[in-house]
């Protein structure tokens, strides 16, 4: 079965918990907020060791990304700076 939209990243942050949560399809999972720059490094790694399927990482690198400057922007307290 073909689906007419593919499936995107998507990122939410939970301050009460110190956590954010990626989820993709059915696959989800929640990391600490101090490990944010590290899932970043791993996409943008991933993108450049395997540049044939760079753009399936560019959701999450773009969401990841996303949640970074939000943070910045809204003076969190948590380090989500590299």
């Amino acid at each position: 079965m073909k689906l007419s939209q593919p499936f995107v990243m998507d990122v939410v942050y939970d301050p009460i918990a110190g956590t954010f949560t990626m989820s993709k399809g059915s696959w989800k999972n929640t990391y600490p907020i101090s490990d944010l720059p590290k899932w970043l490094d791993f996409y943008r790694t991933q993108q450049v060791m395997f540049p044939r399927y760079a753009s399936h990482y560019q959701d999450s690198v773009d969401a990841l990304e996303k949640l970074t400057a939000d943070l910045q922007a809204n003076g969190s307290t948590h380090d989500a700076k590299r």
